[in-house]
């Protein structure tokens, strides 16, 4: 596994690369103040680290433009970047208190209601 020498860290613990237990990755992010999110080429949307960012209320730094559009986008608790020379490290190094107000809305139940509502547009405007 690769690691990043302690002279050019700018956190305190040892970097791992590869593939990590995701009881492992819920542990360092709930004992984290910033999630770091870098997009693979390609890809658009919501992510499972925008969620949990929003579910554990924690700061997200990351590539992903589409966020912006979303219903929970925060420039004070998300940052976005095209160019890793842009990341404002005070930014992440400064210590705020995250609340999104999450309410439950990428839980089970409401995806379900969400669903429940796609299929009644359905219905009606199969009866139009």
């Amino acid at each position: 596994m690769d690691k990043i020498s302690p002279g050019k860290q700018l956190y305190d613990k040892e970097w791992e690369f590869g593939s990590v237990p995701y009881e492992k990755n819920l542990k360092i992010i709930l004992e984290s103040d910033c999630i770091l999110e870098i997009m693979h080429p390609g890809f658009q949307g919501i992510t499972q680290r925008y969620m949990e960012a929003v579910c554990y209320n924690k700061k997200l730094l990351t590539n992903n433009r589409e966020i912006k559009k979303d219903f929970f986008y925060d420039p004070d608790y998300m940052s976005i970047f095209d160019d890793p020379e842009e990341i404002d490290t005070d930014w992440i190094k400064k210590k705020v208190k995250v609340n999104f107000n999450y309410q439950d809305e990428f839980g089970p139940l409401h995806c379900l209601e969400i669903m429940k509502g796609y299929i009644d547009e359905m219905d009606v405007s199969k009866d139009r």
